[in-house]
């Protein structure tokens, strides 16, 4: 005797596949948004750098002192650091949201600080 169609257990199994198909693609997927977003916050943290350092650069070298600004969702706080007769070493530190060490890795914080310094020379 012979049946068309498809049996209890053979269905059973398809299911079974087919869900862990979708489970792996869920979790790529979340992996996905989660570096989309980190790669994100890494570019405007990156763009409220420059601007903290492009707003020092415009500025006249003997003015140069401790500030503070907000550029986008980022605090951006700068200062000097050593002052010699030819030049001044910078500190930029930009605090706000952003990717940080943790217990289990990696993983998104609301308040990270980055710093970062450079030289400027006396014209």
């Amino acid at each position: 005797m012979e049946t068309t169609g498809f049996s209890l257990l053979e269905v059973i199994i398809a299911i079974t596949i087919l869900s862990i198909g979708l489970l792996g693609m869920g979790t790529t997927m979340l992996y996905g948004v989660r570096s989309a977003t980190k790669a994100a916050l890494a570019t405007e943290r990156a763009a409220a750098r420059q601007a903290g350092i492009e707003r020092l650069r415009s500025m006249p070298y003997d003015s140069l002192a401790i500030g503070q600004d907000s550029v986008g969702i980022f605090e951006v706080a700068w200062g000097p650091l050593v002052t010699t007769s030819s030049s001044t070493r910078m500190r930029v530190i930009t605090v706000g949201p952003g990717s940080s060490a943790g217990p289990n890795g990696r993983s998104l914080s609301s308040q990270v600080a980055d710093t970062f310094e450079f030289l400027v020379l006396r014209p």
